[in-house]
């Protein structure tokens, strides 16, 4: 039997998340969210009647109701493990959400993963990045969003997809399927990192430099438009929730990849002039028309596999540039009110190589294809996210589109989700095309920031290097206030001169090893922008260099015996390490709340006991936490 993902989360939740971490003691149980503000009462802003008139304007509204939130006080909250959803103004409308699990990326760039109590088949994800709060809830065939509005005020807003058009027009999936999106413009050769034949300093590439193959998460980028910036409050918090609801979907479908942000951007983009949707990949694609070309300098310096464009106005949904995606057209264009019909991860499922229905299409492999839970049923009928919905309007049923992917090995309210050898987008996505696109732009081993950027307020901009990453004094990096920034590195990460994290800047770098599970990153050898100096303002005259990590364990792999050598960065500190099976049980606790001095320590353990497979060992020191992975081979 195959269990999904999402369902192993649930107990690995509950373990890590709610019992084992200690900054869930002080977390309150079941708190209430927000409380629903009188809009007539209100002393609402220009700028908050700006952005929920454009909210209020777009035809999916049907409903909303105003509330203030202060992101910080959620730092409590996201550990509960309820949280209660007032959605209107009864008793009745109080929804109660059970957690799943939290991720969290920084201390002030994380998401919240439940389901509605008592609803069965439901999805709600609230997502604070950049100083917003942004959330997606889905339950009993109702759709809704929080949306910022300016300063501390948000919108719920309720919403009805089936207002919006089909994800592509059929002659642009017609051209998508010949690969043909964008013949009259200068693309990229289909090539991987490694058409940069110099280094930043003007030296040939070495083998210390090249990349690392076998990625732990596709990495994407994806670009707004400047009318997107203009219209809508809280656009990083927004994007990042389009990236947990992709990752949810694969948990929920056992589809074994997940997607992180290399870089999120705003771009300028006349979008009336260019209002169909193959103008917009074209133009989003191109690398020398004139329209967003300095995307691609920024698709490499930050390594994103995937491009995806969302833009305000214009013709349909979304479009992918193919099915089944090169490098060089690993690009997809999404409308920003199309959010709430899954269009951003269905064009990215068609990168993937995955295709509709059969119902509308019948090409490619017998298996890559969508499923709609059969219409003559009556009974909750679906579409899974690569299915259209012509199968079921034609029989006058309505079937919306639910966050799964085709698998016939997973049920969706009991019923199942494909059909083997007939409608298994799962398998396309995993036997096949993940590790491609994964591979598109591999990690340097030794990553050099090789160009100046400047990295804007509601922007984001993050590095990963396999070893280490240096940046450069002749290509200084700014991140802004109200930016994101993460550089993560196994080894060592320096910072020269003209590197600078103003304040009211997210940045932090960190050692960590790369890691494809649920655990938060590592904080070992932690620098950000909110605890260093200057009251947040992080900046560097001569260079930072951070190294050394806090836990190491040799020799990985393991035939059962090895060495946790690890490192402790005060006095008298207390020391937990535990050991965890790849479902979150805890097998061994190592050291239990045991005091250090100031040092490096190792511990010789014996693991023949172990059976074969992948364990975690989870330090905690004081208020830090750092996991390493381990595989037993015998």
């Amino acid at each position: 039997m195959k269990y999904t993902l999402k369902g192993l989360l649930c107990l690995f939740g509950v373990i890590l998340f709610s019992v084992g971490f200690p900054l869930a003691i002080n977390a309150q149980s079941g708190g209430m969210l927000y409380q629903f503000e009188k809009q007539q009462q209100l002393d609402l802003k220009e700028s908050n009647v700006h952005y929920l008139t454009e909210l209020q304007d777009d035809i999916t509204y049907l409903d909303h109701r105003l509330f203030r939130f202060n992101v910080n006080d959620f730092n409590q909250m996201k550990y509960d493990n309820v949280l209660k959803l007032p959605l209107f103004d009864s008793a009745e409308d109080i929804l109660t959400c059970v957690k799943i699990r939290t991720e969290e990326r920084s201390e002030r760039n994380y998401t919240w993963f439940g389901d509605a109590e008592g609803y069965g088949e439901s999805n709600i994800i609230l997502t604070v990045s950049g100083g917003f709060l942004a959330g997606r809830i889905h339950y009993n065939g109702e759709v809704f969003t929080i949306r910022s509005v300016g300063g501390d005020l948000y919108a719920l807003i309720k919403v009805d997809p089936s207002s919006l058009p089909q994800d592509e027009p059929d002659k642009d999936y017609e051209e998508m399927k010949s690969k043909k999106a964008t013949p009259s413009k200068n693309k990229m050769e289909d090539m991987d990192f490694f058409y940069r034949s110099k280094t930043s300093d003007g030296n040939n590439y070495t083998a210390e430099d090249s990349p690392e193959a076998g990625n732990c998460k596709i990495r994407l980028m994806i670009a707004y438009t400047d009318d997107i910036g203009s219209s809508y409050s809280g656009i990083l918090a927004t994007l990042q929730n389009e990236v947990d609801t992709y990752n949810q979907i694969n948990a929920n479908s056992t589809v074994d990849h997940r997607v992180e942000v290399a870089v999120i951007v705003e771009t300028n983009y006349d979008e009336a002039a260019n209002y169909s949707l193959v103008d917009k990949v074209a133009d989003f694609s191109g690398t020398s028309d004139g329209n967003m070309d300095e995307i691609h300098n920024l698709r490499n310096l930050y390594d994103a596999d995937m491009c995806g464009l969302v833009f305000k106005t214009g013709q349909g949904c979304g479009r992918a540039d193919a099915i089944g995606a090169t490098s060089s057209t690993a690009f997809q264009v999404s409308r920003y009110n199309c959010f709430y019909k899954y269009t951003l991860q269905h064009e990215m499922g068609h990168l993937l190589n995955a295709r509709h229905d059969h119902f509308v299409d019948n090409g490619g492999l017998a298996y890559n294809h969508g499923y709609t839970h059969p219409a003559t049923s009556g009974n909750n009928p679906f579409r899974t996210l690569m299915a259209y919905s012509n199968a079921c309007t034609g029989t006058g049923i309505t079937c919306p589109r639910v966050d799964h992917i085709s698998d016939y090995q997973v049920n969706y309210n009991g019923d199942p989700t494909g059909v083997s050898n007939y409608a298994h987008n799962e398998r396309i996505i995993d036997n096949n095309w993940d590790a491609t696109i994964a591979a598109f732009q591999s990690y340097e081993v030794n990553k050099s920031i090789w160009l100046t950027d400047i990295i804007e307020n509601q922007e984001e901009a993050t590095v990963t290097g396999s070893t280490s990453i240096t940046t450069e004094v002749a290509h200084p990096i700014t991140y802004q206030s109200g930016s994101e920034g993460t550089y993560t590195a196994g080894t060592s990460i320096t910072l020269k001169a003209g590197f600078r994290a103003a304040k009211g800047s997210h940045f932090r770098a960190y050692l960590d090893n790369c890691t494809n599970n649920f655990f938060a990153p590592g904080d070992d050898d932690v620098a950000s922008a909110n605890a260093a100096g200057d009251n947040g303002n992080l900046s560097f005259g001569d260079r930072l260099k951070l190294e050394g990590t806090n836990i190491n364990v040799y020799p990985n792999p393991s035939s059962g015996e090895f060495t946790l050598a690890y490192t402790v960065l005060a006095d008298e500190s207390p020391v937990n390490i535990s050991l965890y099976d790849v479902k979150g049980q805890v097998v061994e606790q190592i050291l239990n709340q045991t005091n250090h001095h100031k040092g490096a320590f190792t511990i010789a353990y014996n693991g023949k006991k172990l059976s074969k497979g992948l364990y975690y060992c989870r330090m905690v020191t004081n208020d830090k936490v750092v996991v390493k992975s381990i595989t037993i081979t015998e």
